[in-house]
């Protein structure tokens, strides 16, 4: 519940508009995680949600014969796309393309730019795929918490642009990751709420698990999570990889992995400069394949 006292106090229950305003395909998502969750699914039931949706067919198709995957031979259907790349993979792809749409637009609120937020999204989705593989958690789950984690400022920024405002009294949050008044607390001081309260709502009100959900909730206090500590504490450290691949060309940038974190869960902070470089080209290639998809 925000504070009645903020300038623009915040109700959860506003997002929800644009929550039913969003396009089709990015509501799907939690649908196909909770498909492929289930070790008994049946791949017609995969193939099915996906035909729901013409245009992400074609391009799942597309993708699956760019070079980026290399089949040797020609993906000819959707059918053909889910046998040779199995479910696993086939998420991964779905879900960067369904929430494309909404994640490549700028978010003026916070300064960026088009394509910012999407590139901090995929790479915070790929360092929680290398965190999650070397710390034996759910990798599908630890790339869905990555990719999404965020969310919450799409929302926020839509309410924001929706408040009486103008000129120099424009609201303007720091841009994330900066250690100059961290947009958070600056989120809770005009509106009551963080991004992460927004976002954890958000992906509540799409039926995501609480796995998934809690994270997101409690990403700036990890230690806080009771739930799944564990997968909180890995996005802590995605983020900072994130960070650190979107400002290392900074020279005031010099920040470091929570200590704390690192300790509790027995990780050698030099393991996380390796895998900044190994993210990093992750995300070219994923770049390259996004744009030979269209």
């Amino acid at each position: 519940m925000p504070d009645p006292t903020t300038p623009f106090p915040l109700e959860l229950e506003t997002v929800e508009t644009h929550l039913k305003d969003l396009p089709a395909t990015p509501q799907m998502l939690p649908e196909f995680h909770r498909l492929i969750s289930d070790y008994n699914t049946n791949p017609d039931d995969i193939l099915d949600l996906i035909k729901l949706e013409p245009a992400l067919a074609a391009r799942i198709v597309r993708a699956s014969n760019a070079a980026f995957y290399s089949p040797g031979f020609p993906i000819q259907s959707v059918q053909d796309a889910i046998t040779f790349l199995g479910f696993k993979e086939l998420y991964r792809i779905v879900a960067l393309f369904s929430m494309s749409s909404i994640m490549m637009e700028p978010l003026s609120s916070y300064g960026m730019t088009q394509g910012d937020f999407w590139k901090r999204s995929v790479l915070c989705a790929l360092a929680m795929e290398g965190l999650c593989r070397s710390n034996r958690q759910p990798i599908h789950q630890g790339y869905t918490i990555g990719l999404l984690h965020g969310i919450g400022m799409v929302f926020v920024d839509k309410l924001v642009a929706q408040l009486p405002q103008s000129g120099s009294s424009r609201i303007r949050f720091a841009y994330p990751g900066t250690a100059d008044d961290p947009c958070q607390e600056q989120e809770v001081n005009v509106l009551g709420l963080s991004h992460a309260e927004v976002g954890a709502y958000a992906l509540w009100k799409w039926k995501f698990p609480e796995e998934l959900v809690d994270p997101v909730r409690f990403q700036f206090d990890p230690l806080e999570c009771r739930s799944v500590g564990k997968m909180t504490c890995l996005l802590n450290l995605a983020k900072w990889i994130t960070n650190t691949i979107c400002f290392r060309d900074r020279p005031d940038w010099d920040d470091a992995p929570d200590p704390l974190i690192l300790q509790l869960l027995g990780l050698d902070e030099e393991v996380f400069y390796t895998m900044v470089a190994e993210t990093s080209c992750r995300y070219e290639e994923l770049e390259g394949l996004m744009t030979a998809t269209g």
